[in-house]
């Protein structure tokens, strides 16, 4: 039935898709983005379920957790660190959200123990999570009511 389809091309760009179109067939397409940026894509799909080890990943990577350690020492990372600045990346990110209770936001990003997100948060930014909401997102909805009612 694809080949009973109707050719869609001109004349030009139909003599290039010939030329290359064996090569097309063949080459397997390459991911170029970074290891690092592959793994946080595969880490972001798990966040809120336990996560999946460095052999998981090098597995449906095609990589064996060696190389996979290799070529991410090649760009000056870490598994345990891109894992936790994703984890706080989306932390930041859900303490954005009023609606959501600091244990929604734990839970959100693979914490099971408030106290754990509490520290690991801590860790990571210096300060406790609720602090940083009240510092970062509070005053800003205030500004932003205030702007409303100002528009109003």
């Amino acid at each position: 039935r694809w080949l009973e389809l109707p050719v869609v091309q001109n004349e030009q760009s139909l003599h290039s898709f010939m030329r290359q179109a064996p090569t097309s067939l063949l080459v397997r397409y390459r991911d170029q983005t970074s290891v690092t940026e592959r793994i946080r894509r595969i880490l972001r799909h798990h966040l809120m379920q336990e996560a999946p080890s460095l052999n998981e990943i090098g597995q449906q990577l095609a990589m064996t957790p060696q190389t996979l350690r290799r070529r991410l020492k090649d760009e000056g990372q870490g598994f345990r660190a891109i894992k936790d600045d994703l984890r706080r990346d989306a932390a930041i990110e859900f303490l954005a959200l009023p609606e959501l209770t600091l244990q929604d936001v734990a839970s959100r990003v693979g914490f099971s123990e408030a106290s754990t997100f509490h520290r690991a948060f801590k860790s990571w930014t210096g300060v406790a999570p609720g602090e940083y909401r009240r510092a970062h997102f509070v005053g800003a909805e205030r500004a932003c009511g205030m702007a409303q009612t100002d528009n109003d």
